[in-house]
């Protein structure tokens, strides 16, 4: 059984937003990603989650899935989300704003998702 994260503890309002493919508003940050500055970014989902900083073993597992996580958000479970995964996805939290490198479905339980997340800097 996969680790959940209690209901209480999905305290931090976030929006998932998605970057629609435009060649005019497309611009890249300095990993080569989608930029936050891109006017092409779409709000998907306005949900609760948790957001934790990976450190010592857990970044160095999180790493090998995606190279820049620095963060886990947990969410409830959306189909949308999990089918497509995380390309071309963010987590904007306040002024964070977190590049979704990989989106896991633990045990594939269906109830929460993990987002492992690299922050744009």
């Amino acid at each position: 059984m996969a680790k959940r994260v209690a209901a209480g503890l999905m305290r931090h309002l976030i929006t998932i937003k998605e970057h629609k493919i435009d060649a005019g508003t497309t611009a890249y940050d300095s990993f080569g990603q989608l930029s936050k500055s891109s006017t092409a970014w779409a709000t998907g989902i306005t949900t609760r989650g948790a957001i934790e900083q990976l450190s010592g073993d857990e970044a160095i597992v999180a790493r090998q899935i995606y190279p820049h996580a620095t963060y886990r958000v947990t969410v409830d479970y959306n189909s949308t989300l999990a089918s497509t995964g995380g390309s071309r996805r963010a987590v904007v939290f306040g002024s964070r704003f977190m590049h979704i490198g990989a989106v896991l479905n633990e045990d594939m339980e269906n109830v929460q998702l993990q987002l492992l997340c690299g922050e744009e800097r």
